[in-house]
């Protein structure tokens, strides 16, 4: 449980801050291909990051023995 709110809180930062920030930066309009770049860095991220949060949810904590 601790893992999966590390995630969703690592998630809500990476889809509301990077964006933001990168939409503010002056620097994505000279290096256009870094932009692209991080973009998509930061769309993976993101999509991962929920996914593996709600795979630790779905899956019960405690080990089935």
């Amino acid at each position: 449980m601790n893992t999966a709110s590390a995630l969703i809180g690592y998630s809500v930062a990476v889809g509301l801050v990077v964006p933001m920030l990168l939409l503010r930066g002056t620097w994505t309009y000279r290096a256009s291909a870094l932009g692209a770049a991080v973009w998509q860095a930061s769309t993976l991220s993101f999509s991962v990051a929920v996914t593996l949060a709600v795979s630790g949810l779905a899956v019960p904590a405690e080990h089935l023995h």
